[in-house]
């Protein structure tokens, strides 16, 4: 059961999958027929007034602010208000095991100190589907982008918001950031200017949130990467460690080892190995890793 002020968790890391996203401009009295959303649904009321129904617990928007509908819910909508009511959404899931420090806490029904700044970012979500130029990766970062974006506006958290869930916000924003340049090498300066911040400020904020240094981080998102596109099999082992960051595959190799205990040739045949057990390998299974010492 979802109450109007109630709170919900939403992981950044791994990042959240766009499942759709839009805007409409109603005519008075739409309604929207009772269903179970399946996936997690932002709804920003920008003009008009809409009264919403999630798992029996009405509310109404007014414009400026925002509802979220967790996965499993059962809602209805309506807008009995004037001709070109106006909202925009956007629906998208959560993916993979969560990590600690990733997550941001937003009120189920929560207030935007700044509407069009909120509209801004979920414009540039718009752009990157319209365009068709956006690669996965874009699209998942324009949600997360939108997400945080609430987060640091929502008036319903702002009283409880401390030094350390500030610290906290901005290690989410450095994180974006370091996934949109994780094929390349490792630029502090950018990242912290990109940011609106300070080289050794953002170093020290995000240590204190995260526990690890910027460096260690990286290297962690990077293997994780790694992780996924040698379970596909798809890529060649050189590929691969192009597409996180190194140009080296020998370098890639040690280091993927030194964080796994294994090589990568060893850690994707293992992996494809248990999830087909009837033997069907993907094109690059079953080559052997020519950077592993002991093989030619």
């Amino acid at each position: 059961m979802v109450a109007a002020e109630d709170s919900i968790s939403i992981h950044l890391d791994p990042l959240p999958v766009l499942v759709g996203a839009g805007e409409c401009v109603v005519r008075a009295g739409w309604i929207h027929s009772k269903e179970c959303q399946p996936h997690h649904k932002l709804l920003v009321c920008e003009q008009g007034v809409f009264d919403i129904v999630v798992d029996d617990e009405p509310i109404s928007l007014q414009p400026g602010q925002y509802a979220i509908v967790p996965s499993g819910s059962l809602w209805e909508g309506t807008s009995p208000a004037c001709e070109g009511d106006r909202f925009w959404w956007i629906i998208f899931d959560e993916s993979g095991a969560k990590t600690l420090h990733s997550e941001v806490r937003l009120p189920i029904v929560g207030t935007l100190e700044d509407p069009k700044a909120a509209k801004s970012v979920f414009e540039r979500l718009l752009w990157r589907i319209h365009q068709k130029t956006g690669s996965q990766l874009g699209l998942q970062l324009g949600v997360a982008e939108v997400i945080w974006e609430l987060g640091r506006q929502a008036s319903g958290s702002k009283k409880e918001k401390s030094a350390g869930n500030k610290g906290h916000m901005l290690a989410h924003e450095i994180i974006l950031h370091l996934r949109a340049y994780l094929a390349e090498p490792m630029d502090v300066h950018r990242v912290a200017a990109d940011c609106g911040l300070q080289p050794e400020y953002m170093r020290k904020v995000f240590k204190e949130a995260t526990g690890r240094t910027l460096q260690q981080y990286v290297r962690w998102l990077r293997m994780e990467q790694a992780k996924r596109l040698l379970e596909r099999g798809e890529l060649r082992i050189s590929e691969i460690a192009l597409q996180v960051g190194y140009e080296d595959a020998g370098h890639f190799s040690k280091m993927f080892h030194k964080e796994t205990g294994v090589w990568p040739s060893e850690f994707r045949f293992h992996q494809i190995v248990t999830q087909n057990p009837d033997g069907e390998f993907y094109p690059f299974v079953d080559r052997p890793d020519p950077l592993k010492p002991g093989r030619s």
